[in-house]
């Protein structure tokens, strides 16, 4: 129910956000931004939202299951592990599975969200086996005589301490920013590969012959040190190909060869 409940102010918060983004900044952004609400896709979020609230919960509720309500509160200092029935094991199993298999079978590339996914579970069982390791060595460090210092380093292996959790969010978080990393410099590589040599910074179109002297001098009034390139150009509209008119043309009926032109 709570998941559910998250899931929906999350809906609507990334349903509204296109529409305030353009609200807000629609004048500064440099391409046409049309918001638009696409139930699909609001769905598909919906059912990842509760998959994903099952998979963490199930294995908290069903450990709970069979624990009385004072064990609960001696588990900080109680190390005995109560692993949940198996019904629970089952059903967890099958939630990460169906949690899996959207993720992969919906996905644009099936191969690239394969390895993500294979690579999410490597890297948690791998801050998994950190953590285990920082506890292992805090324990066999030697007694310290500072009491801070030695009542940090117990905090690191002592029964119900937080290392596991900490370890996880610090490896996650620094997994996010690199692979933030690695897609920004990857979108920068594509767009430097598709650039020409010398790509101009500013272009401009429909100066005419009798203004372009007047314009040459005005750009080079405000950037002097700038190289300004004129290249003619004529533009045209197509009136026929073959003997065929353009307005009884269709797009999959244009035959290879010379078209008839005029100049707009």
């Amino acid at each position: 129910m709570l998941a559910a409940i998250g899931s929906i102010i999350g809906l609507a918060a990334g349903a509204a956000l296109p529409f305030a983004i353009v609200g807000l900044f629609g004048k500064l952004l440099p391409l046409p931004v049309v918001p638009a609400l696409h139930p699909d896709e609001l769905a598909l979020s919906f059912v990842y939202g509760l998959l994903t609230a099952l998979a963490f919960g199930l294995w908290p509720l069903g450990r709970v299951h069979d624990v009385p309500v004072a064990a609960l509160f001696r588990e900080t200092v109680d190390s005995t592990f109560h692993r949940p029935r198996w019904r629970y094991l089952a059903l967890m199993a099958l939630v990460i599975a169906c949690l899996i298999a959207v993720a992969i079978g919906l996905a644009y590339d099936k191969r690239v969200a394969a390895v993500f996914v294979a690579s999410s579970i490597a890297v948690f069982a791998l801050l998994r086996g950190i953590a285990a390791g920082l506890m292992a060595l805090a324990r066999r460090l030697p007694r310290a005589r500072i009491t801070m210092l030695r009542l940090a380093i117990s905090n690191i292996y002592r029964p119900g301490a937080l290392t596991p959790s900490v370890v996880l969010s610090l490896g996650l978080g620094l997994a996010v920013l690199v692979t933030i990393t690695q897609i920004d410099g990857n979108l920068r590589r594509q767009f430097l590969a598709a650039l020409p040599d010398k790509a101009p910074s500013f272009y401009f179109i429909d100066i005419p012959s009798s203004e372009a002297d007047r314009f040459a001098t005005f750009l080079k009034q405000t950037t002097p040190d700038s190289t300004v390139e004129d290249v003619p150009m004529l533009r045209g509209r197509i009136v026929g190909a073959r003997g065929v008119k353009a307005e009884d043309l269709k797009p999959s009926q244009i035959p290879n060869g010379c078209c008839k032109a005029t100049a707009a």
